[in-house]
């Protein structure tokens, strides 16, 4: 019986893959797995029709096809005798219970239809006819209880759905982790492209594998692959769901680290689109720390263009993106106050932007307490090789 509900539900499909007919896919799956009611009368009549036709022996015994149309009429009459005693039964058990349920099943509706495929014979035709005129003159409605449909339509896609949130769930801890645990993350999600490959879920998360790895490596011409690689990956998360803030926040990131292998007018035109997906992904999560950092590094980069770079924005696009050092600090200090743990990056240009306001004792607080915190990649690596530059250039202003 298993065997022939797998067959069953393979053939009609199931909700996560994009069924269309909602209705077919219930009745057909309640078939094989309500056994109890109408359901039980629709199990009996196909092992009845079964046991009395034999499908498999019947090419070879084309002259017992009078004797199956008897069978089908005594099938018809056993169905019509047992739906009488399921009314009867629906009528004696609304009299016991005195009202009706204020919750009621819903009534869905298929057709009892066989067919033998790719055959010419003239009999096994006249077969399907026979049967043709029983299922226009019979539909049948069978009823099943809301939560029964639920349970059909829901169990193949919650399998896929524990699936993927337990992939996802493993590929979140090692982007946590170090460059080898980050490979580790792109080698599993890779496993299943194809499978997810226009989920959105998935398609930021390998975005954010790329961003990553290109920050992991030394090697220039590596990191910029891994860069583009991002930046296209980030396109179609926001194509597979606009809605998303971490396809967003992953596009601009990576279109950011784009940017450093990009002309100077591309470079600008970039920044424009970064502070766009910046901001929506912001608007949809605004509890997001690094939404704020990232917003924070924009107008920190802005308030530094060059002269070169700020006549030429002004030249391609008539005005230049707009950002400076005190919008960028209330950015940096609305990401740290979100940050539930020590972050390095964020102190780093906190401690800059005090020193780019000359408020040095601030900058050497916030560099002395971005010290201690682990270098876990090559980033860290060269923050910390600035952190400590720092300090002993500003150790003079350190409170007493």
């Amino acid at each position: 019986m298993k065997s022939f509900e797998r067959d069953l539900v393979t053939k009609m499909g199931n909700s996560s893959s994009g069924i269309g007919n909602r209705n077919t896919f219930i009745a057909v799956t309640g078939i094989v797995t309500i056994t109890s009611g109408a359901a039980g009368l629709a199990w009996l009549f196909y092992k009845r029709i079964n046991r009395a036709t034999h499908f498999d022996v019947l090419t070879d015994k084309f002259h017992r096809i009078e004797e199956l149309h008897s069978a089908i009429d005594d099938l018809r009459r056993e169905i019509d005798e047992l739906k009488a005693n399921k009314e009867l039964s629906k009528k004696s058990c609304s009299s016991v219970d005195g009202a009706v349920s204020s919750k009621r099943g819903k009534s869905v509706r298929f057709k009892k239809s066989l067919s033998i495929l790719s055959s010419s014979d003239t009999e096994i035709t006249e077969y399907q006819s026979a049967w043709s005129e029983a299922e226009d003159s019979a539909d049948e409605f069978y009823d099943f209880s809301e939560n029964d449909e639920e349970s059909i339509l829901d169990s193949d896609s919650n399998i896929l759905k524990d699936e993927a949130l337990q992939i996802f769930e493993e590929v979140d801890c090692l982007l946590e982790g170090n460059a080898e645990d980050h490979n580790s993350a792109f080698q599993l999600l890779s496993t299943y492209e194809n499978e997810y490959s226009e989920n959105v879920e998935f398609l930021w998360r390998i975005t954010k594998c790329h961003q990553l790895i290109g920050l992991d490596t030394a090697d220039d011409k590596l990191k910029k692959d891994q860069f583009f690689q991002a930046v296209e990956y980030g396109r179609k998360a926001i194509v597979a769901d606009d809605g998303n803030a971490e396809a967003h926040k992953w596009f601009a990131i990576a279109l950011g680290s784009a940017g450093e292998y990009l002309g100077v007018s591309e470079k600008i035109q970039n920044g424009f689109v970064f502070k766009e997906h910046i901001d929506i992904a912001t608007k949809i999560n605004p509890s997001d720390p690094l939404l704020h950092y990232l917003l924070g590094r924009f107008c920190y980069e802005v308030s530094l263009l060059s002269w070169i770079e700020r006549k030429v924005a002004t030249t391609l696009f008539s005005v230049i993106p707009s950002g400076s050092i005190e919008e960028a600090l209330e950015y940096f200090k609305t990401a740290e106050n979100l940050r539930t743990t020590p972050w390095k990056e964020n102190r780093v240009f906190l401690a800059r932007c005090y020193i780019q306001q000359a408020n040095y004792k601030e900058a050497i607080r916030w560099i002395e307490e971005a010290i201690p915190i682990p270098v876990i990649n090559l980033e860290d690596q060269t923050h910390q090789k600035e952190l400590l530059s720092l300090q002993r250039k500003y150790a003079k202003y350190r409170s007493s």
